[in-house]
């Protein structure tokens, strides 16, 4: 892959690859640190959460849109105090109060970045997979169904038998197999395959 297309850092400015999480490995290690990309962000010690909501939303004519770090699937996140929240879930919280754990807060513009109350309503796992499903954001996964010739697991069920049965020592299975002495392990004491007499 081109330099050029490799993505980069979600925090606004950086344009260092990413590591994990969305992060270049800067920021990654500030957010594990500080549950803040940027780290200590002296300059905003005291403000309030939603102070600091309000200075890190950008609002236009239709959505209001999350400039700080955002998530890989392009969620804006902030650190409430506690923990590492989703931004638009806490916009939601501040304007109208607690939510029970259970429920999400969903879009009506399906914009991942948008923190405007007024296009956020509270739906549970069903909702929003329906939402997902009626304004055509569904992906099928990239795995066909098990039992298909396409499964793309190494071993086959004749495999795990005759690995069962067999004396030979696991480094030689691994091998012959071409998979790890881990996995002939995990095979034999079924904590793999299990499913497989």
């Amino acid at each position: 892959m081109d330099k050029q297309e490799r993505p980069t850092c979600s925090v606004v400015g950086c344009d260092r690859p990413v590591r994990t999480s969305g992060f270049c490995n800067r920021h990654h290690l500030k957010w594990l640190k500080y549950g803040d990309p940027v780290g200590k962000r002296e300059r905003h010690h005291g403000l309030s959460l939603r102070e600091r909501m309000t200075l890190y939303t950008e609002i236009g004519p239709n959505c209001w849109e999350w400039t700080a770090a955002r998530n890989p699937r392009g969620y804006g996140v902030i650190h409430d105090g506690e923990r590492v929240q989703l931004a638009h879930r806490v916009a939601w919280l501040l304007e109208h109060g607690n939510l029970p754990a259970s429920l999400s807060i969903l879009h009506v513009c399906d914009n991942p970045r948008c923190v405007r109350p007024s296009h956020l309503f509270v739906g549970t796992r069903a909702d929003n997979n329906a939402d997902m499903m009626a304004k055509g954001r569904y992906r099928a996964g990239t795995n066909p169904p098990r039992g298909t010739s396409a499964w793309s697991a190494k071993l086959t069920e004749d495999d795990i038998r005759a690995i069962r049965a067999s004396a030979d020592r696991g480094v030689d299975l691994a091998a012959r197999y071409g998979v790890t002495k881990s996995t002939i392990t995990d095979i034999r004491k079924r904590r793999s395959w299990a499913h497989i007499e």
